[in-house]
């Protein structure tokens, strides 16, 4: 086998990803393991049999494939309480996998796969009776700077 002509596998990914953090290699490794769980659990087969099955596909099949099996996957994340930054972080990671593995996944076709919103939080300001409860639980160093700060509308 030439260099021209090398199989990507898991292990070359892996390998591939040697260069980044370790909490990058970590947090991927553990992306994989989780997805090779669900496909064992949900289609009875493993990630790497589960590509090699979409590999043999004709492209337009293979992506519409791996979109709704991304999509299973992001709603089991929903219903086990995963938040929605982690369910984007780890699908991510999936599909930079599945890339490198020869499943080019564009934009057109993961904006089929409906993905959860992050939930905004509304800001507010602190009420006096709010900002009171905090000085009286506090040292006095604390009270001089958020008195400070209340003080200079920060």
């Amino acid at each position: 086998m030439t260099f021209l002509n090398t199989v990507r596998s898991k292990e070359s990914y892996f390998e591939s990803i040697e260069i980044q953090s370790k909490s990058s290699k970590i947090h991927k490794i553990r992306t994989y393991e989780q997805f090779d769980k669900f496909s064992k659990s949900k289609f009875k087969v493993s990630l790497e049999e589960m590509i090699d099955e979409l590999l043999k596909q004709k492209p337009i099949d293979m992506n519409q494939n791996t979109c709704d099996v991304f999509q299973q996957w992001i709603n089991s994340l929903v219903k086990s309480g995963k938040a929605p930054a982690t369910i984007i972080t780890v699908v991510s990671h999936m599909k930079q996998y599945f890339n490198y593995r020869g499943i080019k996944l564009t934009t057109s076709d993961m904006n089929s796969v409906n993905m959860p919103k992050k939930l905004k939080e509304e800001k507010y300001p602190l009420t006096k009776e709010e900002i009171r409860t905090i000085l009286d639980n506090s040292s006095y160093q604390r009270k001089t700077l958020y008195l400070t700060l209340t003080g200079s509308l920060i």
